[in-house]
């Protein structure tokens, strides 16, 4: 998985981690994940082959995925996530960008566990401490028409939040009516 590091982070600026050769090339050391998702370290020659020194301007290593389905899809397609196990874990059947952040979330186990997140606030926690796959989620660019600017419907509604409405809870209608005529003091 390709990965940004900073070069005049502090992790670099001590000697271990940073090396010249006899020809002043400059090395890095670096960690990466492999194949099963294991973290491994090791030298990386800067300007090398599988390396290339790029600026903060640079847009490197974005992913751009065109999301097709509704609000309600993705809606659907995150709640449905919550039910992954090691028997029922493809990602197949998923809307574009559910599947490509389930597919980064997921790399924060080994293979060999047989774990698999979901789209849940406990997963996205799970890599705080992984750059690389905060990195790879924070790199995600999402083409989606915005369901906020859709055509208004004959009863002045917009229709894609209307589709929501059937997947409400009682608490998340509670929470709404109350957001809608609460305590303006406390909203």
């Amino acid at each position: 998985m390709a990965s940004l590091v900073n070069m005049n982070d502090t992790k670099f600026l001590a000697g271990d981690n940073k090396a010249k050769d006899a020809q002043d090339n400059l090395w890095l050391k670096v960690d990466v994940l492999d194949d099963k998702n294991r973290k491994r370290s090791g030298w990386v020659l800067v300007n090398g082959e599988g390396a290339k020194r790029v600026c903060c301007w640079d847009w490197f290593d974005f992913t751009q995925i065109k999301e097709t389905g509704t609000l309600k899809d993705i809606y659907l397609d995150a709640d449905k996530s919550l039910k992954r196990n090691k028997d029922n874990h493809s990602l197949s059947g998923y809307k574009p960008t559910i599947k490509e952040t389930l597919s980064i979330l997921d790399k924060q186990y080994l293979v060999e566990e047989h774990k698999y997140t979901s789209i849940k606030e406990a997963s996205f926690q799970g890599i705080v401490n992984k750059p690389i796959l905060y990195l790879a989620l924070s790199r995600l660019l999402i083409n989606y028409k915005s369901e906020w600017y859709s055509n208004v419907d004959a009863e002045g509604k917009l229709p894609e939040w209307e589709e929501l409405n059937s997947e409400m809870t009682e608490d998340a209608k509670n929470l709404l009516g109350y957001l809608q005529t609460g305590d303006e003091a406390k909203f």
